[in-house]
C-alpha cells in the first residue's frame, strides 16, 4: 500500500462519486465503428463477406492480419507521442465504412476489384489497430480506476452485441439496409459525427501518470491460459468430428442467442469484478475459471468406455465455455495493461500484448479454418487436454505471485516518481489546502478501501515523516522568516511546497520571486523524494 501514498502526493484522481454515465457513452459511441470491423473480419473468415466473391477469403484475412501487424508498433509509438489519441481513434473508426460506402457506390465487380476488396478487409483491420489502442490509453487517462473496469466492458460488450447482431439479422431476413442506405455503415459514421461535433471527446481531462511495474508477471500467465483454451478447443473439436452425428457444438446445443448472451454477461461480469474486488483477484479468478473448463469439461463430454460412442451434454458446455471466453476478454483486451508499466511507454506496452494476440488469433483461424492445408494435429485428441490441465496449473501457480494493481497507471511494488510542472499546474488546487494524511484517508475513501485500514495502518503507510508532515525547516535554505511567511501563506509541510507551481508560490507569498520560488520547490521534491524511499526502505 505505500505506492498508494506515493501517488498522492503527484497527483489527483478524477473524483467522480457516481458512475461517469457522460464519459462511458462518450466510449460507447465509438462501439459503432468498432463492431463494424468486428462484423467485416468475422464475415471474412466465414467466407461471404464481399459477393459475388471474386477472391479467396483466406489471402483476404491473410492480407488484413499483416497490414495490422505492420501497424501496431507505429500506432504505439505514435499514442506515446501525442497528448490526444481521440484524433487517431477517430481516423481508424472512419476507415471501414468510408471504404464499404466506396465500395458499394461502385459496385461490385468493377475496374478496381480485387484491389478495392482487399481494401474494404485491410481497413478493417487497420481501423481495429488505429482505434482500439487509442481508446485504451485515452480510457486509462480519463476514467477514475473505480469506474474505469465498467467503462470499458460497456464499451466492449456494445460492440460485440452490435457485430454479433448484424450476422443475425442476416439469417433471419432482416435486411441490414433501407432504400440502400446500409444500416451498420450509417450508424457507425452518424456516432462518429455524434462524437466529434457534439461530445468533442478531445477536451477531456486527461491524467498521466509515471509508474513502473511488471507487466511480463501478469503476461506470463495469460500465454499459458491462451495456449491452454486453444489445446482444449482442438482438442473438443476432434472429439466432436470424431462423431458423424454431430455438426458442431453450438448446433447440438441449439440454444440460439443465448450463446451470445452468456459470451456478452462475461464481459460485463468482468469490468464489475474488476472494479469491485480488484484487477488482481479478478485476474485470478479468471485462470481458475479457465482452468475449471479444462478440467473438469470431461462431465459435458467424454467417449464412453463399453460403447466407445461420444456422450455429449452440448448445451452446459457452451454456455460454460462462452461465459469464460467474455470474461477473458473483458479483462485482459482492454483494462490490464494500461494499468502496468511506465506511462511514458504505455502505447508501446499495448500494442506489443495485441501484436502477440493477433499472431495468436492468425495461428488459431489458420488451423481452424484449414487454411493453406493447415489442419489440426491428430495427437491434441490423446494429448490436447492433458496439455491444456496442465498450463492451466502453472498459470494458476504464477498467478499467486502478481502485484496487486491499483489503477491510474500504477504498480504498487516499484513505483518511479516523477515530479512534472504541468501535471503539477493541473492538480494543485485539488491538493492544497489538506493536511497530507487527510488527503490520503480522502483518496481512499474513493477507492472504497479506507474502511479496511486502521489509523496505525495508514501511519505504516505514510511513515514518521509523512504523519510530522516534513516540516518546512526541512527544506534547504528555509530559516525562521521564510518559514513564518510560508506559515502564514498556509504552508506548514515539505509536502506541500513539492505540490506546488513557481508562478503560484510566487503569488501566494510576499516578497518571493519566482527564480527563489522555483528553487524553494526543487528542494522540497528532493526531501520528499528521500523520505518516501526512506519509508519505503530503499
Amino acid at each position: 500500500m505505500l505506492g498508494l501514498a506515493q501517488e498522492t502526493l503527484v497527483s489527483v484522481l478524477l473524483e467522480y462519486r457516481e458512475f461517469p454515465t457522460r464519459i462511458a457513452l462518450i466510449y460507447m459511441l465509438f462501439s459503432p465503428s468498432i463492431a463494424l470491423s468486428f462484423y467485416y473480419i468475422l464475415r471474412v473468415t466465414q467466407g461471404v463477406l464481399l459477393l459475388p466473391v471474386i477472391v479467396d477469403h483466406m489471402p483476404l484475412l491473410g492480407v488484413g492480419a499483416l497490414a495490422s501487424t505492420i501497424a501496431l508498433p507505429i500506432v504505439g509509438f505514435v499514442i506515446d507521442r501525442i497528448n490526444r489519441p481521440v484524433y487517431l481513434a477517430i481516423v481508424g473508426s472512419a476507415l471501414a465504412p468510408i471504404t464499404m460506402f466506396i465500395y458499394m457506390a461502385m459496385g461490385t465487380p468493377n475496374q478496381y476489384s480485387p484491389f478495392i476488396e482487399y481494401l474494404v478487409v485491410i481497413n478493417a483491420f487497420l481501423g481495429l489497430a488505429l482505434s482500439l489502442p487509442s481508446l485504451t490509453v485515452l480510457m486509462s487517462r480519463t476514467v477514475v480506476v473505480r469506474f474505469r473496469g465498467r467503462v470499458a466492458v460497456s464499451f466492449l460488450a456494445l460492440s460485440v452485441f452490435l457485430a454479433l447482431l448484424y450476422p443475425t439479422m442476416e439469417s433471419r431476413g432482416i435486411p441490414l439496409s433501407v432504400f440502400i442506405i446500409p444500416i451498420p455503415e450509417t450508424l457507425a459514421i452518424v456516432a462518429l459525427i455524434i462524437v466529434s461535433a457534439a461530445v468533442k471527446p478531445w477536451r477531456l481531462t486527461q491524467v498521466p501518470l509515471a509508474a513502473s511495474g511488471k507487466s511480463m508477471l501478469y503476461f506470463m500467465p495469460t500465454v499459458c491460459i491462451m495456449a491452454s483454451y486453444m489445446l482444449w478447443y482442438f482438442h473438443v473439436k476432434l472429439l466432436i468430428l470424431s462423431d458423424p452425428s454431430i455438426i458442431s457444438l453450438a448446433q447440438e446445443a441449439n440454444i440460439g442467442l443465448w450463446e451470445y448472451a452468456f459470451f456478452i454477461g462475461g464481459i460485463a461480469i468482468a469490468g464489475i469484478m474488476a472494479d469491485r474486488i480488484g484487477r488482481k483477484t479478478s485476474f485470478s479468478t479468471m485462470i481458475l475459471l479457465m482452468s475449471l473448463l479444462t478440467i473438469f469439461s470431461s462431465v459435458f463430454l467424454y467417449i464412453d468406455p463399453v460403447s466407445r460412442t461420444l456422450i455429449l451434454n452440448a448445451a452446459p458446455l457452451l454456455i460454460f465455455e462462452r461465459s469464460v471466453e467474455g470474461y477473458f476478454l473483458g479483462l485482459v483486451l482492454l483494462l490490464i495493461w494500461t494499468e502496468l508499466g511506465s506511462a511514458k511507454t504505455k502505447g508501446r506496452r499495448l500494442t506489443a500484448v495485441w501484436f502477440f494476440f493477433l499472431g495468436y488469433m492468425c495461428l488459431f483461424w489458420a488451423v481452424d479454418l484449414s487454411a493453406w492445408g493447415w489442419s489440426i494435429p491428430n495427437i491434441i485428441a490423446s494429448v490436447g487436454r492433458e496439455t491444456a490441465i496442465f498450463l492451466t496449473l502453472i498459470a494458476l501457480y504464477l498467478s499467486g505471485h502478481l502485484p496487486e494493481i491499483v489503477g491510474r497507471e500504477m504498480e504498487m511494488e516499484d513505483l518511479r516518481i516523477d515530479f512534472d510542472d504541468r501535471e503539477v499546474e493541473r492538480t494543485v488546487d485539488a491538493f492544497l489546502g489538506q493536511e497530507d494524511f487527510e488527503a490520503v484517508r480522502h483518496q481512499l475513501e474513493i477507492l472504497d478501501v479506507s474502511s479496511d485500514l486502521s489509523d496505525e495502518e495508514i501511519h505504516d503507510i505514510l511513515g514518521d515523516d509523512f504523519t510530522e508532515m516534513l516540516p518546512l525547516r526541512r527544506i534547504p535554505g528555509v530559516g525562521t522568516a521564510l518559514e513564518a511567511k510560508l506559515s502564514d501563506a498556509g504552508y506548514t509541510s515539505a509536502a506541500q511546497l513539492a505540490g506546488e507551481t513557481p508562478k503560484r508560490l510566487a503569488s501566494k507569498v510576499e516578497g518571493l520571486g519566482e527564480a527563489r520560488a522555483k528553487k524553494l520547490i526543487e528542494s522540497a521534491r528532493e526531501v520528499v523524494k528521500k523520505a518516501l524511499k526512506k519509508s519505503n526502505g530503499q
